[in-house]
């Protein structure tokens, strides 16, 4: 998928060195603690009041909690700032272990030793291992840092579950800021990740994966979440050089995309290329300058059911669509679903279908039982040379 990131790192140098230092875990995983031991990041000296460097008591404890086999690390009420330096970017953060928060007032708050240096990149963690488990608290930053909150080099079991990512990009508009990164390499698998019940705002990308990424993700859900006033995409399936399967997103709100430059590189809710076998169900899209749905590269096997779309793809394109499919997808169903076009003054096409780029068109694309509100200027489907294309039981209303 195309995308307006710019990359500051190597990513291959990059795992590299994680595997040096032992970040990425290569050989059978930690076998799951068994006693269930539990301790607080004020026990290790984090004064989380917001000034206060806390790296090393998050490291210290981080370390504790690995030296016990597992366990759960509590992070206390109020703002623990972490510095990430040049020397040291991320930290490591293996599992199993569970990261708790007290209340959901507490907070990790990204820093870096470098504010006047802004090509400088900075990474909270770097995630590896089996069950890693984020629960009941605050990622932000503290200053307009070039930076990801998450980056996953392998994981089996990831959870996040009423976690608040803010990475404040209304605050600090320069730098580009990332929620959950994609990073396995060869060889490495991301198994089994569930977001659940969280909020990602104020980013450029909620979850990311880069064009280079050779690794391989395999079952990702997202479910009952809330993806509102990001600037670029929310949810980014991006696997051209990879493999990305079994990704099911549902019941979730996105609402309220900043993006609209003129290039149209980004500003989606839900991006594919080449993922396999996608359940998109029960969301609400509203808010989008371009498509809320992006569609492809050789995807395959997608469901998008049961959506509601409205106030989407309000730019003059003449690709402006609600669902857009392109560049040798197939086996897309769009089903059950309501387009709303009565927010958009420009021409807008609600399913579009077409090669994309000159590369081949989309096939076998099912279009069935929707709801289409149209005003004069939309239309039900864009299909430029489309193949196999099916149109059925759909209810079309004009409205003015």
């Amino acid at each position: 998928m195309t995308s307006t990131r710019h990359s500051l790192r190597a990513l291959a140098a990059l795992a590299a060195a994680l595997l040096g230092a032992g970040l990425l875990i290569t050989g059978p995983a930690a076998a799951t603690s068994a006693h269930g031991y539990t301790v607080s990041l004020g026990s290790f000296g984090a004064r989380c009041d917001g000034q206060h460097d806390d790296k090393a008591a998050l490291e210290a404890a981080l370390a504790d909690v690995h030296q016990h086999g597992g366990g759960t690390l509590v992070i206390p009420t109020g703002t623990c700032r972490i510095v990430q330096t040049a020397a040291s970017s991320i930290t490591s953060l293996q599992g199993p272990i569970t990261l708790r928060g007290a209340t959901s007032a507490a907070t990790l708050s990204l820093d870096t030793d470098a504010p006047d240096r802004p090509g400088d990149f900075r990474e909270l963690f770097g995630v590896t291992g089996p069950d890693v488990h984020l629960e009941n608290f605050q990622l932000t930053r503290s200053s307009d840092v070039y930076s990801v909150f998450l980056d996953n080099y392998g994981t089996d079991g990831l959870r996040l579950d009423r976690m608040v990512i803010n990475g404040r990009k209304d605050v600090f508009p320069v730098q580009y800021v990332e929620g959950l990164e994609l990073s396995p390499p060869v060889g490495e698998v991301v198994f089994d990740t569930k977001v659940t019940n969280s909020t990602f705002t104020n980013v450029n990308w909620g979850i990311f994966q880069a064009n280079p990424i050779p690794g391989t993700t395999k079952g990702f859900v997202v479910d009952h979440s809330t993806f509102k006033h990001n600037y670029a995409d929310d949810l980014e399936f991006n696997a051209p050089s990879a493999t990305m399967t079994e990704i099911t997103v549902t019941n979730n709100s996105f609402s309220d995309n900043q993006y609209s430059a003129p290039e149209g590189a980004a500003g989606v809710g839900v991006g594919m290329a080449n993922a396999q076998y996608v359940k998109v169900a029960h969301n609400t899209f509203d808010g989008y300058f371009y498509s809320p749905i992006h569609i492809e590269d050789r995807s395959a096997n997608i469901d998008v059911i049961d959506n509601h779309f409205a106030n989407s793809f309000k730019l003059v394109r003449n690709y402006a669509s609600m669902v857009f499919i392109i560049n040798d997808s197939h086996f897309v169903t769009v089903r059950h679903n309501v387009f709303d076009s009565s927010g958009n003054t420009n021409e807008v096409w609600c399913v579009y279908a077409g090669a994309g780029g000159g590369v081949a068109p989309p096939s076998y694309v099912t279009i069935t039982d929707n709801t289409f509100l149209l005003r004069p200027n939309a239309h039900v489907i864009g299909n430029y040379d489309a193949g196999h294309v099916v149109l059925e039981r759909n209810i079309v209303r004009q409205i003015p």
